[in-house]
Order: C-alpha cells, then sequence, then structure tokens
C-alpha cells in the first residue's frame, strides 16, 4: 500500500460541481482548485464562467437555465504538456435553474478520466394529448 501527502489550498472544492455553481455569481469568472481524482491525484484549477442563458420549460412555465463552462487548468509543466499529449480534459457544461430552489437541468462533459463525453438532461414524461389510455 502506498500513501503520499497532497497539500491542498483553502479555495479547495470538494468535487460536488452543482453544489458549487449554486453558488457562484454569474457576473464574474470564478477559479476554485480542485483535487483531480486520477491515477496520480493533483489540484487544478477550475475556471467557471457563465456561457449563453437558454429559456426552457418546467411543466408549462418558462424557466431561464442559466449556463456555466467550467474549464480546467492544470499548473506547472504537466500543464504546458498535458494539450500536447492529449490530455488536456475538455471544457463542462452545466444549465442550473436558478431560483428559490436551484434545479439542475442538464450536464455534458466527461465523468472521470478518459471516459467519454457525456450528456445528461432531466426528463419529464408529458400527458398523452388524445387523453388515450395505452396498456
Amino acid at each position: 500500500m502506498t500513501t503520499n501527502h497532497l497539500d491542498l489550498p483553502d479555495d479547495v472544492s470538494n468535487g460536488l460541481l452543482f453544489v458549487l455553481l449554486k453558488y457562484v455569481d454569474r457576473s464574474a469568472e470564478t477559479t476554485v482548485s480542485f483535487v483531480a481524482a486520477s491515477s496520480k491525484p493533483r489540484v487544478v484549477k477550475w475556471n467557471v464562467s457563465p456561457g449563453r442563458e437558454k429559456t426552457i420549460k418546467i411543466g408549462l412555465m418558462p424557466q431561464k437555465a442559466e449556463h456555466y463552462v467550467v474549464k480546467t487548468k492544470i499548473q506547472g509543466p504537466a500543464g504546458a504538456i498535458a494539450p500536447l499529449a492529449g490530455k488536456q480534459p475538455s471544457d463542462i457544461h452545466v444549465w442550473l435553474v436558478k431560483r428559490e430552489a436551484p434545479t439542475f437541468v442538464e450536464f455534458e462533459g466527461r465523468l472521470s478520466q478518459d471516459s467519454p463525453v457525456w450528456r445528461i438532461e432531466l426528463t419529464a414524461p408529458e400527458p398523452d394529448s388524445k387523453g388515450a389510455k395505452t396498456e
């Protein structure tokens, strides 16, 4: 068994991206530290910037979904080499409705190192407009 020590900065995120984004101010870019879990864990920076809002419907009510773009910045020499070696993490896109009870809407990004890009969306069943019964 191998044990290593990793110094963590005061602004380190706990990895719960959706919770973090509930408290991000859309008027400016936000940068936090994040522990990237990989074969060799390291502290990276997440630069969170506002993206383009879109209108969605929750039931019959239109709502504004706020878009956040999360860019991962690897520090030091590894950060300079990562894009050349094809190891630069792709951007993460998250859409939230920020109201009294913030609501997750969509996610697009990698869920782990070397995984494909996933797109996760909420869905809600819609009633049959004709009122026909199905079996």
